[in-house]
C-alpha cells in the first residue's frame, strides 16, 4: 500500500496498523506529521533483535514513566495513555519491520496485536493512532 503523505493527517488513513510498500520519504512524512501536530515515534527493525530490545526502544522513544514494567501489559498500558505527550495524533513508523518479524515472529505478532488494540482505544477517544510497517 502506498500512502498519501499530503493527506494522511487529515483522516484519509484510519487508525490501526498498516503495512506499506514502495518508497516513502521519511523526512517528508515526519515534517507533515509535525505540521499537523502529531507525535512521531520511529523504530528501526534492524535494532530490534528480541522483545527486550522492542520494550527498551519504546521506553526510550516514547519516554515512558519510570514505572514501565518492560512487558507486554505495561507496553499496552503506556501506549494507551501517552498523556505526557500533547498531540493531535500519533504516528508510529517501524522501518525494516520485516527484519523484526523474521527475527521474532511471536513478538512481532504480539506487538502488532497490541498496537491494533491501542489504535482502537485512541480512535474511540477521537485521537488518530496510525502505525506504518515499512519493509
Amino acid at each position: 500500500m502506498e500512502i498519501d503523505v499530503a493527506n494522511m493527517f487529515t483522516g484519509s488513513l484510519e487508525s490501526g496498523v498498516h503495512a506499506i510498500g514502495g518508497t516513502t520519504d521519511l523526512e517528508d512524512l515526519f515534517s507533515a506529521a509535525g505540521a499537523a501536530e502529531w507525535k512521531v515515534f520511529y523504530l528501526n527493525g534492524k535494532q530490534l533483535t528480541n522483545k527486550e530490545d522492542y520494550f527498551t526502544a519504546w521506553a526510550n522513544i516514547a519516554k515512558f514513566p519510570d514505572h514501565f514494567g518492560f512487558n507486554w501489559d505495561a507496553l499496552e498500558d503506556c501506549l494507551a495513555d501517552l498523556s505526557w505527550h500533547k498531540a493531535n495524533g500519533f504516528l508510529i513508523v517501524l522501518e525494516h519491520s520485516k527484519l523484526f518479524r523474521d527475527a521474532n515472529p511471536d513478538a512481532a505478532e504480539k506487538a502488532s496485536d497490541i498496537l491494533e488494540s491501542v489504535a482502537k482505544k485512541w480512535e474511540q477517544a477521537g485521537t488518530p493512532f496510525v502505525v506504518l510497517l515499512m519493509n
